[in-house]
């Protein structure tokens, strides 16, 4: 602002300013409304690199970053992060110099290759620095969609604005903007599969292929055969989404307690046709864990419908939520504990598996913490040697408990209910 047009600006040898009058097309400056995190990001990018280079200049005096053709070298001198700093800052004074010579009339000049290294250079900031965030994420998706050249995180990042070069229909693009947040919320259960999500990731252009590079079915039946995932042209278009999984269930990938050992033997699964399916979910599980780096088959409900919820972690970047925290928290439930003399909640069959964090079980625990009393009231009540301790089976009323047969309880549920309230208020008001 102060110097006005285009700038170059060196700190090294000495600060010094070049100015460049070439006339360009629009920019468009997008605001996140999200507070940036200067100070979180100095201490993370900044300082981050300068111990890396710290470590390498004790070794190699000459060391300058301005001019370093060959980091490999400095490698096992850096932590992981310091590394991946060193090549991310390489990377960007690269594209800086490339940008540079276009401006000075070196190089050709063109929009599209203007757009195309501020692209890149917001890669760098995204994945490596990590000072993008999801929202100016899917701003900068949404720009691109709508035709802008190239886009961008400005400034120093955790939040703060972007910025788009739209020489052609910057209007388009403003829209686009201003409604490019999105964000899904995948609730899993019943999904009658048991293909670690790879058919979903199918549908959204991932291919998988076995050892001889042959493409795969993306079914359950081949994950044994999957080597290789290619990945789809709509990734980045997903990157920008902010998906959440939300699940009931706490299950792992794989193993005894995993999506096929549970849920395909619930589904009529054979004996052997569950093991194969294990045996695929392992290996569909070791390499999802080793391209992401992290272990996502082990993560609690990662078995979730038939192990969609590992695949939405991988293809989808998805955060994992327990679907009855997540429902309580959108009822502000703690609110209305806080306010109850008495608070009743209830399922159709209160069993062992109703205490491993579904509805009810989350909500007596609410409750408990606030002093107060809860009472169930269910359909049937077994295993009530596996009642959490701070539960009086005295407090689960059933309908079963009430009718002759199941025939009458399902026929009469609602004449029971209301003899079950009688009693509530009876024995408790």
């Amino acid at each position: 602002t102060a110097v006005g047009n285009v700038i170059y600006l060196a700190s090294v040898p000495e600060i010094h300013i070049e100015t460049y009058t070439r006339e360009l097309g629009t920019f468009v400056l997008g605001d996140s409304m999200e507070p940036k995190d200067t100070l979180g990001i100095l201490s993370h990018v900044k300082f981050g690199m300068l111990g890396g280079m710290k470590k390498i200049q004790a070794k190699y005096p000459n060391f300058d970053l301005a001019t370093e053709t060959n980091p490999e070298q400095y490698r096992e001198l850096l932590t992981e992060d310091e590394w991946v700093l060193l090549q991310s800052n390489i990377g960007d004074r690269d594209l800086l110099l490339e940008a540079k010579a276009m401006f000075e009339g070196k190089n050709p000049w063109s929009d599209e290759k203007l757009g195309s290294l501020l692209n890149e250079h917001q890669v760098n900031l995204r994945e490596h620095k990590r000072i993008s965030t999801p929202k100016i994420n899917r701003m900068i998706a949404a720009a691109l969609e709508a035709g802008a050249l190239g886009a961008k995180i400005n400034g120093s990042g955790g939040g703060g604005c972007m910025f788009a070069y739209a020489p052609k229909d910057p209007e388009k693009v403003v829209a686009a903007i201003e409604k490019g947040a999105e964000k899904i919320v995948l609730t899993l259960g019943g999904s009658a599969t048991n293909d670690a999500g790879i058919g979903m990731a199918h549908a959204l252009g991932y291919r998988f292929l076995d050892a001889t590079g042959k493409e795969l079915m993306p079914i359950g039946r081949q994950l044994v055969d999957v080597t290789q995932i290619v990945s789809s042209p709509m990734a980045e278009k997903l990157k920008s989404i902010e998906f959440f999984v939300i699940t009931d269930v706490q299950n792992p990938l794989a193993g005894d307690s995993g999506a096929a050992h549970v849920f395909a033997k619930q589904k009529g699964g054979t004996i052997p046709l569950i093991k194969q399916l294990d045996k695929g979910l392992i290996n569909i599980g070791n390499l999802l864990d080793g391209l992401a780096g992290i272990s996502i088959s082990t993560q609690p409900g990662a078995g979730a419908a038939g192990g969609l919820g590992a695949g939405a972690v991988y293809f989808l970047g998805a955060k994992m939520s327990l679907g009855a925290e997540w429902v309580l928290e959108k009822l502000h439930i703690d609110r209305a504990i806080r306010k109850a003399d008495y608070v009743i909640t209830g399922e159709g069959k209160v069993d062992g598996q109703s205490w491993g964090g579904k509805l009810i079980s989350q909500v007596l625990q609410r409750a408990d913490k606030q002093f107060k009393q809860t009472l169930i009231v269910c359909g049937a009540f077994e295993e009530a040697e596996k009642v959490p301790v701070f539960l009086d089976v005295n407090d689960i009323f059933s309908v079963m408990s009430k009718a002759e047969n199941e025939q009458d309880a399902m026929a009469n549920a609602g004449g029971y209910l209301e003899k079950i309230g009688e009693e509530i208020a009876l024995k408790y008001l």
